[in-house]
């Protein structure tokens, strides 16, 4: 696998250019973005978007000490479809970056649309997560 380091392309918006990589996997690439020091959190965005609406609406997380590592999804900027349309390619997709990273064990979050990749890495990998948290609403809690 080749990593790709701060490779500025047209995919990756200009202010997010310093944090956007592209690894090379047998099905097509993978582009991601990396942020922060300390425990991992492999973090599956939601739609619409991709990596780059994650790290300013999670800066609490990177302020206290995690280290937020976003792919984005098939479909999604860098990452071409390229037939990789289930939660399951989704999953070991981000399985390849933490691979390529040198990245063993991390807590797993999932937003929206990326919930249902976060679960299917949860039940492919559950080797890498020491702990798993879930969380989910239906879109009427709340409402009135």
């Amino acid at each position: 696998m080749q990593v790709v380091r701060n490779r500025a392309h047209h995919n990756c918006p200009r202010s997010q250019m310093r944090h956007c990589r592209t690894i090379s996997v047998e099905d097509g690439p993978v582009e991601f973005a990396e942020e922060g020091q300390g425990p991992a959190i492999v973090y599956f965005h939601g739609t619409p978007g991709g990596c780059e609406v994650v790290f300013p609406m999670e800066r609490e997380l990177l302020d206290v000490g995690f280290r937020l590592i976003v792919p984005n999804r098939p479909g999604n900027f860098g990452t071409t479809l390229g037939g990789r349309t289930s939660s399951v390619d989704c999953a070991r997709l981000a399985a390849a970056v933490l691979d390529s990273l040198g990245i063993a064990k991390v807590g797993v979050i999932g937003t929206s649309a990326g919930g249902p990749a976060a679960l299917s890495f949860a039940a492919l990998f559950p080797e890498r997560q020491p702990r798993s948290s879930y969380n989910a609403r239906r879109l009427t809690d709340g409402m009135t």
